[in-house]
């Protein structure tokens, strides 16, 4: 089993992609946290919401949905 921690997505549906299949991410086995910033400058902003929150459901929708935990950053101060 593999932990992986991915941050700052930034709205960037393709880069996110293509490093889960680089990693070679199995979600039968492995783990991935999300931490940063989800959306913002990159061009899927919604992609990578509607990825993300199918994979928390575990909707089956992608082959990585099974183990992927979304986690929030405390806001400074």
């Amino acid at each position: 089993m593999a932990n992986y921690a991915i941050g700052d997505i930034q709205g960037c549906y393709a880069p996110l992609d293509r490093m889960l299949d680089r990693i070679a991410f199995d979600p039968a086995v492995d783990r991935l946290w999300i931490v940063g910033d989800l959306v913002n400058r990159g061009p899927e902003s919604l992609r990578v919401l509607r990825f993300l929150r199918a994979a928390a459901r575990g909707s089956g929708r992608s082959r990585r949905s099974a183990r992927i935990r979304c986690r929030r950053s405390p806001r400074p101060g």
